[in-house]
């Protein structure tokens, strides 16, 4: 009887590797909460040199909770090995105010990313695909800002996430992930409207290491 059996197993197991281990397209979109962690205080400055002591040059950077919105193409080869491509959008992510005398600047710019990563799918079957990875972020753009000029010093930022997609049928799941990012050292400077090389490069300046933890929950469409 037991002989019998395994024939029927190993084409169990085949008709197995067959539909849910081969490659497949995925689209999500998922709103997203991001939470600074650590050393969350970044250090503003001027660099005129006395010129500003005399005006009472004052300068801050703070980052703050943040909501947004990422959209990610995903292609899992064999149904394990995924190359990921995302844009990141988080609204208000850091709140930069500076005065000189009667000059006040203020805001909080979003901040949008292109990122970079791999995953391997370790649980992949009809109901559910449980997945790991990592990813790098290629550069920051801030945008939403009022004033001219507004730049941020980061080009490369790396980080490790993890997922879990429920289908709700072959091709639509409901999924939630929960990645950590470390932009390291990045910088910031905003320069007001007129005041660009009028002496030096007038403006604030911020310095800062910047670790986030973000969680995102949204729907999936995956595709042969």
């Amino acid at each position: 009887m037991s002989l019998l059996f395994l024939p029927g197993l190993f084409l169990f197991a085949e008709d197995y590797q067959q539909e849910y281990l081969r490659s497949y397209g995925k689209l999500r979109v998922q709103p997203l909460l991001a939470l600074p962690l650590g050393e969350n205080e970044v250090a503003g400055w001027n660099d005129c040199g006395s010129f500003f002591d005399l005006l009472n040059f004052y300068g801050a950077v703070s980052s703050n909770t943040s909501v947004g919105i990422t959209a990610n193409f995903e292609y899992v080869i064999r149904g394990r090995y995924g190359i990921e491509l995302s844009f990141v959008y988080m609204r208000e992510v850091v709140d930069i105010e500076a005065e000189v005398t009667a000059l006040r600047i203020s805001g909080s710019p979003n901040f949008v990313m292109p990122m970079l990563g791999a995953n391997y799918h370790f649980l992949n079957d009809s109901s559910k695909d449980l997945y790991a990875g990592g990813f790098i972020g290629l550069g920051v753009i801030a945008t939403g800002w009022s004033y001219e000029q507004i730049e941020i010093s980061k080009d490369v930022a790396l980080g490790v996430n993890a997922g879990l997609d429920y289908y709700l049928s072959e091709t639509w799941s409901l999924g939630a992930s929960v990645k950590y990012t470390d932009f390291g050292e990045i910088g910031f400077s905003v320069f007001p409207p007129g005041y660009s090389g009028l002496i030096c490069d007038n403006g604030v300046f911020g310095l800062g290491h910047m670790n986030m933890i973000t969680f995102t929950l949204g729907a999936g469409y995956r595709f042969w």
